[in-house]
């Protein structure tokens, strides 16, 4: 064996020996599988080793809890975006996805006991499939009865004129929200 391929024997034992200990590192990922459990699998990225070759550091790891670093805060992150694969207190028995890029995001659950502000352009609330909000000035359609029977008094001048009789809607009316409830006040 020449010393060359014995240099390069050694060196790929010592990378693949400190491999297996170099759980304090973060790993560029992608993500395979979205789990109905809210975990991922995760396909780490090869990496170079000194001599600049392509190096499987580990294969895929399943079942990665998602980390987003708020309490209260789901995330699903969507197939084959990037993710960092971290090991809590560098342990490998406990993997954890952690800062994802932004087009990772396929949906956000937030569950919480205190005032949340959002600025976003679509919002349900109650769960999936709740009522929307509509903010403070925007435009609304409204649904009235076909038929209204309007009676009351029309003024000034003075005195007023009281007024009784019938008002038909043949489309549905648009309108501006004027007020917001305290609850889903919204600019």
């Amino acid at each position: 064996m020449s010393y060359d391929r014995l240099k390069a024997a050694i060196f790929d034992l010592i990378d693949r020996r400190l491999a297996r200990f170099n759980y304090f590192a973060s790993y560029p990922s992608r993500v395979a599988v979205m789990n109905d459990d809210g975990t991922v699998d995760l396909v780490p990225d090869d990496v170079r080793n000194d001599r600049g070759e392509l190096v499987k550091m580990m294969p895929m790891v399943q079942r990665v809890p998602l980390r987003p670093g708020l309490p209260g805060v789901a995330i699903k992150v969507k197939k084959d975006s990037r993710v960092l694969l971290a090991f809590e207190a560098g342990d490998k028995g406990r993997p954890v996805a952690t800062v994802w890029d932004a087009s990772a995001l396929e949906e956000l659950k937030i569950v919480a006991g205190v005032k949340i502000v959002i600025d976003c352009p679509d919002v349900e609330l109650g769960g999936e499939g709740g009522a929307r909000v509509a903010r403070t000035g925007d435009p609304v359609e409204v649904i009235l009865p076909p038929t209204v029977v309007v009676t009351g008094f029309v003024g000034p001048p003075s005195p007023a004129t009281a007024l009784t009789g019938t008002i038909t809607f043949s489309q549905r009316a648009l309108g501006t929200v004027q007020a917001s409830s305290k609850t889903t006040k919204s600019k």
